[in-house]
């Protein structure tokens, strides 16, 4: 929905400021990411940067490859 765009636009948006990095700097962190699957990538995310499932699922859907579902 379009309500639905716009907030993730907004977290999309906030994600520096809430996690201390930008987007293009979370896509580097990620190449050392261990995991294989969405949970346990957002698990590793928590565990080792403190970075929430919003701002994680962000991070994972703008990493992830062309084709591969995002949200």
């Amino acid at each position: 929905t379009e309500r639905q765009r716009k907030w993730f636009a907004s977290v999309r948006a906030s994600l520096e400021a809430g996690t201390g990095r930008s987007l293009d700097q979370w896509r580097e962190v990620m190449k050392t990411c261990p995991e294989t699957g969405h949970r346990a990538r957002l698990g590793w995310l928590k565990a080792e940067h403190g970075v929430g499932v919003n701002y994680g699922s962000t991070i994972l859907a703008a990493r992830a490859p062309e084709g591969e579902p995002g949200w």
